[in-house]
């Protein structure tokens, strides 16, 4: 059973403004890890599933995005979780919040996979340091990126189901709208 997760791809026409954030986050605060991993926004943590559930999966991915029309995402500034994560906000609008509702509901209601729990808030982010940023680090980095303006915005138009290869994160599928 491979490791897959959903999520929203990040734009080639944003993608070398937030690489540079996350190669300063590589060069002055240690923390490179986030440089191996595709630009996204997770809709759906990481699960596990064999290959029978990923063709049935690809199924349902299909039809939800066929029904959906694209809106627009606003990247707003930047924010944490504990002290070895830093993130790119992204605006939580309705309309991005219903449409994450409903893929989690058709998902969870097809019935294939056993997914992570996905309860409390979700929190829309898009992550420029994650777990190799060691606390220290994390103290310098919040105090210049915290009040730093970061402002993008992009059209959404599709969502890429990625599958983790043993050592990388690669786009398995691209579902467009």
């Amino acid at each position: 059973m491979n490791l897959y997760f959903i999520a929203i791809p990040i734009p080639k026409t944003i993608t070398e403004q937030i690489r540079h954030i996350q190669e300063i986050f590589r060069d002055n605060f240690i923390a490179s890890r986030q440089l191996r991993i595709p630009l996204h926004i997770t809709l759906i943590p990481p699960f596990r599933a064999d290959m029978h559930q990923i063709d049935l999966l690809q199924l349902v991915l299909d039809r939800f995005c066929a029904g959906q029309s694209p809106f627009v995402i606003e990247l707003d500034g930047y924010g944490h979780f504990r002290k070895d994560v830093v993130y790119i906000n992204v605006r939580k609008d309705d309309k991005l919040m219903d449409f994450r509702r409903k893929l989690v509901t058709v998902v969870t209601a097809a019935n294939l996979l056993e997914l992570p729990k996905i309860s409390g808030q979700y929190i829309p982010h898009l992550t420029l340091a994650n777990r190799d940023l060691k606390e220290e680090y994390f103290k310098m980095a919040w105090e210049q990126f915290r009040d730093e303006p970061f402002h993008a915005h992009f059209q959404l138009a599709n969502i890429v189901l990625y599958r983790h290869d043993g050592e990388i994160w690669k786009e398995e599928v691209l579902f467009g709208f």
